[in-house]
């Protein structure tokens, strides 16, 4: 994506707001001259990687490669923009399971969700619970993933609802 003359748009290193090269993964900022309604080192909340390589088109302004990922918890999967929230919607719409995790991974190039259950020590793992799991999942996100049984103990950062695993070469 090339970057317009009119913008200032800078990657920095979330943590420390510090500009990141070439090559390196940041937070894109923009600063739009606007006199009516200028934003001012604005952070998009989207991570991305920039390149100072020339552009097959022939432009040899610095570029954006491409989005790689979001620096909250939200995560695009599929098109569609999945919320911590709406995890714990779906842990409250069924009384069996303790904590709920989405787990985020490519194959290929299709995203994949697996949704790790960690159920209440009164629950027994089931076909019939895999598949309320499963419905109530894709109702609330409008996504299918493949429900795992875990220990509770084996959900990893068990305070991420999401997980994304993904890697953006």
């Amino acid at each position: 994506m090339h970057i317009p003359d009119e913008i200032l748009l800078e990657l920095v290193d979330p943590a420390t707001g510090e500009p990141v090269g070439p090559g390196k993964i940041g937070e894109v900022v923009v600063t739009l001259p606007n006199a009516t309604y200028p934003l001012v080192r604005f952070g998009t909340g989207d991570l991305s990687i920039s390149t100072d390589e020339p552009c097959p088109c022939g432009r040899s302004s610095s570029r954006l490669v491409r989005i790689v990922g979001r620096i909250d918890q939200v995560t695009k999967v599929k098109g569609m923009f999945v919320h911590p929230e709406q995890v714990e919607q779906i842990e409250k719409k069924i009384p069996e399971v303790e904590s709920l995790q989405l787990v985020i991974t490519r194959v290929g190039h299709e995203d994949q969700m697996t949704i790790q259950a960690a159920l209440k020590s009164t629950a027994s793992h089931s076909d019939e619970l895999r598949s309320r799991i499963s419905e109530v999942a894709r109702e609330i996100t409008r996504l299918r993933g493949e429900v795992v049984f875990v220990d509770r103990a084996d959900l990893a950062g068990e305070e991420r609802k999401i997980v994304d695993k993904r890697k953006w070469e």
